[in-house]
């Protein structure tokens, strides 16, 4: 369930754009994968998209690790 801007703690806001380019390559990264066989250089390009999301997301995981500590409940960005 999604929450109104305003009702978002400080940790929440800080952790949500990281969440959003890990998320992001997740999905590049499922799109290169079924594109390999038939398409490998678009394969290519995504995997190095969903690289520099996954790079993207460690490091506002880092900056928020820096403000924060680290969270209980949300561990750094990993790739699947």
């Amino acid at each position: 369930m999604l929450k109104k801007f305003k009702d978002l703690t400080k940790k929440r806001f800080w952790r949500s754009p990281s969440r959003a380019e890990e998320e992001d390559g997740r999905i590049y990264g499922e799109f290169a994968d079924a594109l390999r066989d038939e398409y490998p250089s678009t394969a290519q390009m995504l995997k190095r998209c969903a690289k520099k999301k996954w790079d993207t997301a460690n490091r506002l995981f880092a900056m928020f690790r820096q403000r924060f500590g680290r969270p209980h409940s949300a561990d750094p960005p990993r790739k699947t």
